[in-house]
C-alpha cells in the first residue's frame, strides 16, 4: 500500500503531495489549495511517492487563506504532519505554524517543536532535540484534549500536559485567523508531504506513516539486481583501530572533570548557588602506542550537543590545545602521523552562563584509522582516500537525504580505484558543500585516465562560466538527459544523483574530485559509487533514480469498462466504499 493511499485512507482533512514541475500545492483531499508565495526551488523527495519536494524560505513558499485546523477552541484535537530537511536555519523556523507566531510543528537548527499558544496562560511546547539535524525528519505534533505530542520518524520523543489555564483559553492568533504559511520563517528549510487532520492520530497511525514513507529497496540491493558492484564509502567498510565514544553515565566519568555534571547521560555544566551556570572542564586521555601502529591512516572527532561548549585537543601532553572541528580529523594525527610515545588527550569546557543555559553534551566519538581505505563489493578492490576526506559513521539510504551520507572531500582531498575491466557505466550521489567559487578554474568531479595521467573521460566544471564539460560519454542527472549549466547546477547542501555512461569500455583507474594533475579539488560529498558492465540508457537512468526515491516508474491507467449483457436498457449504478470502523462500532 503506497504512502499517499495510506495517509488518505486515515481521512486528513488536508493532504498537499508534491508533483514534480508543478509549483501548485493542491489539497488531494479536495479542500483548500496553497497559494505559491515566490518561486519555491524544486528538490528531490523526502518521502517515498512525493515526486519532489521544495525549497522555502521567507520570500518563497505556500500561504493558505482558509482555517487548516480549529481555532475556537483548546478541547478540539488536531494532528500536523511534514517531511523536513533544513537548509539554512536563522532562528525558530516555521515548518507548519501561522504567520508570524512562534507555533505549530518548528525547528530552529538544534530543536523539533510542536507548539500550541493560549493567551495569558503561555504557550504549550513539546520540544524534541534530534541528535542529527543534518537528515531529513519525519514530524507529526498531535494536539488532544489534554496534551501537545511530538512524534519523530515515528517515535513519541516529546509530551505535554496542558494546563487547567491553558485548557480554559482558547488559540492565541495575532493575525487573521485562518492564514497558515509553510516555510514563512528566516533562513530555507525543505519541506514535503504536509498534511493536517481534525483529529488525533494514535502512535501506531504515526509509526506506519513513517515505515511506509521510507520503504525503498537497500540501495545495495538495487545496485546488484543490475549486476554492479558498489561502495559505501562508511567507517563500517573501512579499516578503524581505534574507536572510543562517550554518550552513557558510565562512559562520561570515565574522565577528570571539574564543576561539570553527568545525567541522563549528558554531559552538563555545574550550577552556582545564585541558578547560574559556572565554568567546567572535563578532560579524557588516551595513550596511542597501546592501541595502534606506528602511523596512522587519519583520523575524526564527532560531537553532538546543543548551547555553548568548546573541544580541543592535545597530542602533546596538554602543551598545546587545538580546536575540534565536528566530523573532521584530530588535529596533528592526520594521514602517516606517527604515534609512538605519544598520548591523546581531548578537552570539554562549559563557560559560565546564565540561569537559562542549557548546554549540553549528548555524544562525543574519536576514531583513528589503519586504513581509509574503504572496501566495496569487489573483494580487495577498495577506494583509497588521499588528503582531507571524512567517511560516514553508517550506510544513510538517499532518499534520507542525510548530509553525512558517504564520505566528504574538503582541503582538496580525493579519492581513486584502480583499473576495472569492462566498465561502461559510472554511477554516484554528489553533494557541494560551498559555494562555487568566481574565478576561472577547472573542477574535475570524476575522471578516468591511464597510468600516466593522460586523460581519456571526464566529468568537469568551468567555475567561472558554470558550465559542464563532459568528454567521454553521456550524463544523466537525477533521472534525465541533463542540460548542463542548469540542471545540474550542484546548489550546496542538495544531493544530485549521476549516471556517466562510457563511450568505449574502459580499464583505466577513476579519480573522484581530482587534485593532482593540475586541477583544483572542491569541498564536496560522495554518497554512493557503483560501476557497471552494461550500458545505461536514459530510461534505465530515470528508473534507477525512481528506485532510490520511491516514484512510481510506471503508471497504469485501466480502461477496461463493465459490460451489463441482456439488458441494454438498464442503467447499472457500481458504488464503492473504504469499510471502516467508526467510533460508534
Amino acid at each position: 500500500m503506497s504512502y499517499n493511499y495510506h495517509v488518505l485512507n486515515d481521512r486528513p482533512r488536508h493532504f498537499y503531495p508534491l508533483v514534480s514541475g508543478a509549483l501548485a500545492w493542491n489539497d488531494a483531499t479536495g479542500g483548500a489549495n496553497g497559494n505559491v508565495v515566490g518561486t519555491p526551488i524544486e528538490a528531490p523527495p523526502l518521502v517515498v511517492g512525493g515526486g519532489n519536494s521544495y525549497v522555502m524560505d521567507g520570500s518563497n513558499h505556500y500561504r493558505f487563506l482558509t482555517p487548516l485546523f480549529y481555532l475556537d477552541s483548546p478541547a478540539r484535537p488536531f494532528t500536523l504532519e511534514a517531511w523536513f530537511k533544513a537548509v539554512s536555519i536563522t532562528g525558530p523556523k516555521g515548518i507548519i505554524g501561522h504567520n508570524g507566531q512562534d507555533d505549530g510543528l518548528q525547528f530552529d537548527g538544534e530543536s523539533i517543536s510542536f507548539t500550541t499558544l493560549h493567551g495569558p496562560a503561555g504557550p504549550a511546547v513539546a520540544r524534541y532535540y534530534p541528535e542529527n539535524s543534518d537528515a531529513s525528519f519525519h514530524a507529526v505534533g498531535v494536539h488532544s484534549e489534554s496534551k501537545n505530542e511530538l512524534f519523530v520518524d515515528g517515535t513519541l520523543v516529546a509530551s505535554i500536559d496542558l494546563t487547567e489555564a491553558q485548557l480554559l483559553s482558547n488559540y492565541t492568533i495575532s493575525t487573521a485567523p485562518g492564514y497558515l504559511y509553510v516555510g514563512h520563517r528566516p533562513g530555507s528549510i525543505i519541506v514535503d508531504a504536509v498534511a493536517v487532520y481534525s483529529n488525533a492520530l494514535t502512535a501506531r497511525q504515526v509509526k506506519l506513516h513513517f515505515t511506509l514513507g521510507r520503504d525503498v529497496p537497500d540501495l545495495r540491493e538495487l545496485i546488484q539486481k543490475r549486476s554492479g558492484d558498489y561502495w559505501t564509502l562508511t567507517d563500517n567498510t573501512s579499516a578503524v583501530a581505534f574507536d572510543f565514544k562517550f554518550d552513557t553515565n558510565e562512559e562520561w566519568q570515565d574522565a577528570q572533570a571539574a564543576s561539570v555534571r553527568i545525567a541522563d547521560n549528558l554531559l552538563l555544566p555545574a550550577f552556582a548557588a545564585d541558578g547560574s551556570t559556572v565554568s567546567g572542564t572535563w578532560i579524557a586521555g588516551f595513550i596511542l602506542p597501546s592501541i595502534i601502529e606506528p602511523k596512522v591512516d587519519g583520523s575524526k572527532i564527532e560531537f553532538d550537543g546543543d548551547g555553548n561548549f568548546q573541544i580541543h585537543t592535545s597530542i602533546n601532553d596538554g602543551t598545546t590545545w587545538s580546536p575540534a572541528v565536528n566530523g573532521r580529523e584530530v588535529t596533528g594525527l592526520s594521514a602517516g602521523a606517527t604515534t609512538t610515545n605519544k598520548a591523546l588527550l581531548v578537552r570539554v569546557t562549559f563557560p559560565a552562563g546564565t540561569a537559562d543555559n542549557v548546554s549540553r553534551l549528548r555524544h562525543l566519538s574519536i576514531k583513528l584509522y589503519r586504513n581509509r581505505s574503504s572496501a566495496g563489493s569487489i573483494t580487495g578492490l577498495p577506494v583509497s582516500l588521499i588528503g582531507k576526506a571524512a567517511l560516514a559513521t553508517s550506510i544513510h539510504q538517499p532518499i534520507e537525504n542525510d548530509d553525512s551520507m558517504g564520505v566528504e572531500f574538503y582541503d582538496g582531498g580525493s579519492a581513486t580505484m584502480p583499473s576495472l575491466s569492462g566498465i561502461r557505466t559510472l554511477e554516484f550521489w554528489v553533494k557541494a558543500n560551498a559555494a562555487q567559487p568566481t574565478t576561472a578554474e577547472w573542477w574535475h568531479i570524476l575522471d578516468y585516465r591511464n597510468a600516466d595521467s593522460t586523460g581519456v573521460g571526464y566529468l568537469a566544471r568551468d567555475t567561472a562560466t558554470s558550465n559542464w564539460s563532459v568528454n567521454g560519454g553521456t550524463l544523466y542527472v537525477n533521472g534525465k538527459a541533463t542540460i548542463l549549466s542548469s540542471d545540474f547546477a550542484l546548489t550546496p547542501t542538495r544531493w544530485y544523483h549521476v549516471v556517466f555512461v562510457m563511450s568505449a569500455p574502459s580499464t583505466n583507474r577513476i579519480i573522484i574530485n581530482n587534485n593532482f594533475v593540475g586541477d583544483t579539488g572542491r569541498p564536496i560529498s560522495v554518497g554512493l559509487f557503483a560501476t557497471y558492465p552494461q550500458v545505461m540508457t536514459a530510461a534505465d537512468a530515470s528508473s534507477l533514480y525512481n528506485a532510490y526515491m520511491g516514484i512510481p516508474n510506471q503508471v497504469i491507467v485501466e480502461t477496461t469498462g463493465l459490460v451489463v449483457r441482456d439488458a441494454p436498457t438498464q442503467t447499472v449504478k457500481i458504488y464503492s466504499y473504504d469499510w471502516s470502523t467508526l467510533a460508534s462500532g
